[in-house]
């Protein structure tokens, strides 16, 4: 009796660790995380955030683009101490698969399309050739949509899909953001972008 007991319960257990597995697919297990120099950090259930981040590894952070300044033309200067919570922002809607919806009707973050064929696009997972997604912000930090005018300039994302097996509901597959640098709209033709550049010695040495 005992035997076939422990029997079924290992069968239950099997068959929940499937059903995981089948609800992830090929999304990447956090395990894994650390070859793409990411990881994954726990919500903290101390301040009500149950979304999580993705974030790069501290041993890969000294030269990664989200650790640089990056420069958009006139005052706009985006500086990582300011825009590293837009990061966030722009991560819990995409986890969450929400859109913030702005003045100009767009709902973000919206796929960036990339009709310019701008390049290097160059994110902190390296080799990420997209899809991108963009990210309204402004150089003083935080995100310009909720029913405002998004500006000039855009916060580019890289999407990965990981496995996060404790997430809140029966959904464990979840898209998460990761950056991939800054565009602008500033001295380009109507809604044309071009790429921001990086601000020379601002990356934090290893």
């Amino acid at each position: 009796m005992a035997l076939t007991t422990c029997f079924h319960y290992i069968s239950l257990l099997f068959g929940l660790y499937t059903i995981v597995l089948a609800d992830c697919g090929t999304a990447i297990q956090l395990e894994d995380l650390e070859a793409l120099n990411m990881t994954w950090v726990e919500p903290d259930k101390a301040s009500n955030t149950s979304t999580g981040m993705l974030v790069p590894d501290e041993r890969a952070a000294g030269q990664l683009p989200s650790t640089q300044s990056h420069y958009c033309g006139g005052q706009s200067v985006f500086n990582p101490e300011n825009y590293g919570p837009d990061i966030f922002s722009a991560q819990a809607l995409l986890l969450f698969d929400r859109q913030a919806t702005g003045a100009n009707g767009h709902s973000y973050p919206d796929i960036f399309q990339n009709v310019e064929n701008l390049s290097p696009i160059v994110c902190d997972i390296a080799g990420y050739d997209g899809p991108y997604y963009e990210w309204p912000v402004k150089p003083t930090g935080g995100f310009c949509v909720v029913g405002r005018w998004p500006g000039p300039d855009r916060m580019i994302l890289g999407v990965i899909e990981i496995c996060v097996p404790n997430f809140p509901g029966p959904q464990k597959r979840r898209k998460s953001g990761f950056f991939c640098g800054f565009l602008t709209h500033r001295g380009m033709p109507y809604n044309g972008f071009r790429m921001c550049q990086v601000v020379p010695g601002t990356g934090a040495g290893p």
